[in-house]
């Protein structure tokens, strides 16, 4: 026997759904959102945007949910797809900057899919992984989050910020080598610099490690924010410089700032766990040792974590600082000893 939906003529179950299935042509937008140098999630919100299967009040309301609809960028329009993310103020904002920028006009789309297609179509050397193609879709995802955290977190939109971030990942990519060939035909755009460059190597930098006082001990920790997430880590040293514990986590999608707060949480949740006291942590962020030390109001959820490291400093009687700038180090409740050299060391003290 012969299977005749096979050029071998034997029998497969692809074969056998590729009868009733209709292939249909793929669109110019369904082409270009999968670009391999896009964090997957943002190619995925992409995909779900132009389908409209995104959670907004008005697509509740078509699927039954009783609610109200007030648009989280301007606090007048219902919230739907097109005023959010192309006609609404903050969204006017983003794409007039962009637009500006890359000399697009975006004005009169209406709705997602024609913006995009005017921004894929605007350069005839466009294609998946180019810097035309990551930006408006770097641009919908920022927006889409600022509006989360607007409407979950009692922050507010801001079209600077969202540009701010989406200039941000741009820079990130850079780093990371994965924009390749993403300016042919935009060599001036202000991220071509983060492009990887044959013959450029980039110089180590040699930091010292000072030693804690004899019998304490020092906590170092980082964080750092990628396109594929947030990661960070730490080492506890004795005073020989002995190695006490070390660690690694992921954080998921969180900010730098977020990320590093975290990473110190998790140092001193593991000096907690082995009853070690009078510990020495350091950071290389310095806005989050001021925070830290000024009792600065954040935003959710990173409060609650800037809460339990103030406890657990408390808790564990141990003093934070800069790893960078001794200089200007700041401590969190600082002995009386630290009090009195505070002086002696132009060391600023600040009390919780």
């Amino acid at each position: 026997m012969i299977w005749e939906g096979s050029p071998s003529g034997n029998f497969s179950v692809s074969t056998e759904l590729e009868g009733p299935r209709q292939k249909q042509n793929v669109s110019l937008v369904s082409q270009f959102i999968w670009s391999p140098a896009l964090p997957t999630k943002i190619s995925f919100f992409a995909w779900r945007l132009v389908r409209r299967w995104v959670p907004l009040d008005v697509q509740l309301q078509r699927k039954g949910v009783h609610l109200g609809s007030m648009c989280s960028c301007c606090g007048g329009a219902r919230e739907t797809v097109e005023h959010l993310f192309v006609t609404g103020p903050v969204a006017v904002s983003v794409w007039g900057h962009f637009g500006q920028q890359f000399g697009i006009s975006w004005r009169g789309a209406p709705g997602v899919s024609s913006l995009l297609v005017g921004w894929f179509l605007s350069h005839r050397m466009v294609k998946a992984n180019h810097i035309r193609v990551l930006v408006p879709m770097a641009a919908l995802w920022f927006i889409w989050r600022s509006r989360n955290q607007a409407r979950f977190e009692g922050s507010r939109m801001r079209a600077d910020h969202i540009i701010w971030e989406v200039g941000n990942l741009m820079e990130f990519l850079g780093e990371a080598q994965k924009l390749g060939r993403s300016f042919q035909g935009d060599e001036d755009c202000i991220w071509a610099r983060g492009r990887r460059r044959v013959g450029v190597c980039r110089q180590s930098m040699l930091v010292a490690w000072s030693r804690p006082p004899a019998q304490g001990l020092k906590l170092n920790t980082d964080a750092s924010v990628t396109s594929l997430g947030a990661f960070g880590g730490g080492v506890a040293r004795s005073s020989e410089g002995r190695v006490i514990f070390a660690f690694y986590k992921e954080f998921g999608d969180v900010s730098v700032l977020h990320a590093a707060a975290l990473a110190l949480l998790s140092g001193l949740v593991y000096c907690l766990d082995r009853a070690i006291s009078g510990v020495r942590a350091e950071s290389d962020s310095a806005a989050l040792v001021r925070m830290l030390a000024s009792g600065a109001p954040a935003s959710w959820p990173l409060c609650n974590v800037l809460r339990k490291i103030r406890f657990l400093l408390q808790e564990l009687g141990g003093s934070l600082g800069h790893v960078i700038d001794d200089e200007h180090d700041l401590r969190i409740n600082p002995s009386q000893e630290d009090r009195n050299n505070a002086g002696d060391h132009d060391e600023e003290v600040v009390q919780v």
